[in-house]
């Protein structure tokens, strides 16, 4: 494969690409379960458990756009190295001081290491080709996301149960200094991703795009999505705990909604051949929201691992739906712009919500905050309809 620049990349180059980006994927996974069992472990409350489920989310929120803007001054090597070293920090910091509030801050770490990773790799991966061929390298780095998603809570959860919370912030820490191992080795594509010059005509401020219905429907509801892919692992560790399940066991149910979102996404290539994404967007609501309702209900183990695999699969699939509607309904020279609005409308979803949530749970329970989840599916399913008839008929 030929890139712009004339150099010759190879499938090394683009498996290694993605593995540096999947390796802070699967510390984020991993932490989003395992910290709020070490919190629990600690004596946290409810309201606790949600300030922390917020703060993966709260600080890439708050910093995207400004981290986007430097990526294009500057290119992708150097922010890549930045984002796998905040992995790093995150691991060690914990050597400072074991308390909840330090786990909390571990916690925007992450997720700060987690999503510049994901926007640094997606805009490298995106120069190397054009077309179809970038769509179908961008495919294969989503899919390793689902990939690493999957394992990452499988290897902190057992790492937690056999070896303590010490060893989950080692391993921590390892996944980034593994991923800058092999950023070290020069055999992946963030060299690809080279400053741009800026050139802006742009009058509009970035919230004149909400005023455009159709943008503004898809904006929402894949906040909605991402905010209930993000609620699951904060369901399951309050659930766990709650039905005595081992932290081993928690992690299984994770990679078990991980394996969904993967299996899902293999087969959005053949399902949209016979089905409208809008459609695939409806059903994925509705079936999304039952199995909320179902999820709290569900005590043994094996039915708990079923429902979660179950519900994976539309949530899998929803999210890169609604994210290529995004771009059909954008204004053509306000692609990026509309795209970074987005994860900055679903980061503010991802963050407000553990936050309340959390409060919630802590008077009513889990099933509360399933029920929630589940109502805003349906709400989300109910507002679309009107335009899935439209474009189906």
């Amino acid at each position: 494969m030929e890139a712009s620049s004339g150099k010759r990349y190879t499938t090394g180059h683009l498996l290694n690409t993605i593995v540096i980006a999947g390796l802070e994927v699967a510390g984020l996974a991993g932490a989003r379960l395992v910290l709020i069992l070490i919190a629990l472990s600690m004596g946290a409350s409810t309201a606790f458990v949600g300030i922390l489920a917020a703060m993966f989310t709260l600080f890439p929120t708050v910093l995207n756009i400004a981290f986007g803007r430097w990526v294009d001054r500057v290119g992708t090597f150097i922010p890549m190295l930045v984002a796998c070293s905040l992995a790093v920090i995150a691991g060690s910091l914990y050597l400072l001081a074991q308390t909840p509030w330090m786990l909390a801050l571990i916690a925007g770490l992450v997720g700060v290491s987690a999503f510049f990773s994901s926007m640094v790799a997606s805009r490298s991966v995106g120069s190397v080709a054009s077309g179809n061929e970038r769509t179908r390298l961008i495919g294969y780095l989503v899919l390793g996301y689902s990939v690493f998603g999957l394992i990452g809570p499988l290897i902190l959860s057992a790492t937690y149960e056999h070896g303590g919370d010490g060893w989950v912030m080692v391993v921590l820490a390892g996944f980034g200094l593994l991923a800058l191992l092999l950023m070290a080795s020069g055999r992946h594509y963030y060299h690809n991703g080279q400053p741009v010059e800026v050139k802006t005509t742009q009058k509009h401020r970035t919230t004149d795009l909400l005023k455009l219905p159709s943008l503004r429907r898809w904006v929402g509801i894949n906040a909605v999505f991402a905010s209930a892919q993000t609620l699951f692992p904060v369901v399951i560790s309050l659930l766990s705990v709650e039905i005595k399940l081992s932290p081993f066991y928690a992690g299984l149910m994770l990679s078990g909604f991980a394996a969904g979102m993967t299996g899902s996404r293999l087969a959005i290539g053949v399902l949209v051949r016979y089905m409208r994404p809008e459609l695939l967007i409806l059903l994925s609501l509705i079936f999304a929201s039952l199995m909320y309702v179902l999820l709290p209900f569900v005590h043994e183990s094996t039915w708990l691992l079923i429902c979660c695999t179950l519900l994976g699969i539309p949530l899998g699939m929803a999210l890169p739906l609604s994210i290529s509607l995004i771009y059909e309904n954008a204004p053509e020279n306000r692609i990026s712009e509309s795209v970074a609005l987005s994860y900055t409308v679903t980061g503010a979803f991802q963050t407000l919500t553990p936050l309340v949530l959390g409060v919630a749970a802590g008077i009513a329970g889990t099933q509360l905050i399933a029920l929630v989840i589940a109502g805003s599916l349906a709400i989300a399913a109910l507002s679309i309809m009107s335009s899935v008839r439209h474009v189906t008929a």
